[in-house]
């Protein structure tokens, strides 16, 4: 039974290290050895449990671990470690949710909607305030449902007035 475990611990190694190879790019090749050199000895290592492929895994992760340590270079052992190509970057989470308060996008459409929504009071006020056509001459601005003109008598102050839309405790 550990023959058998042996063996495939073998060739998984071998493997493995064989699609590492495949997947490495050429400025990446550990101890600046050609690529196919490397496939070379990968390949001719196996007989001997795979020494290359052992080997290929230790100074691959030690070039690795060098390269995102040094940043943008330095010297290792005599050679000039190069600066790792710029990969494309990865696409990002999308940014978390942003509390109404502190969304400007949504502050901007509410400090609209409020001016729209005064603009519209002082329109009706300034209709409802000034003489209509239905208005007769002798009582202007009064009615059924219409707030007394600038003419006729009404409370001098406004906090004196009954109509509930002036109240100061009404939320606008």
């Amino acid at each position: 039974m550990f023959r058998v475990l042996l063996i495939i611990a073998w060739l998984a190694v071998t493997v493995y290290a064989i699609a590492d190879w495949a997947r490495t790019p050429e400025e990446e090749m550990p101890g600046r050895i050609p690529r196919i050199l490397w496939l070379i000895i990968l390949l001719l290592t196996i007989p001997s449990f795979s020494i290359g492929s052992i080997v290929w895994l230790i100074v691959r992760s030690v070039a690795r671990a060098e390269a995102g340590g040094s940043g943008s270079g330095g010297v290792a052992g005599g050679r000039p470690i190069l600066p790792r190509p710029q990969r494309a970057a990865r696409p990002t989470a999308p940014p978390p949710p942003v509390a109404p308060d502190d969304d400007p996008e949504f502050l901007f459409k509410l400090e609209r909607d409020i001016r729209r929504r005064r603009a519209e009071e002082d329109r009706r006020d300034k209709r409802e305030g000034g003489p209509s056509a239905d208005d007769s001459p002798s009582d202007p601005g009064t009615g059924p449902d219409r707030s007394p003109g600038p003419d006729s008598p009404g409370p001098a102050d406004p906090s004196d007035s009954s109509d509930p839309s002036d109240s100061p405790t009404d939320p606008r």
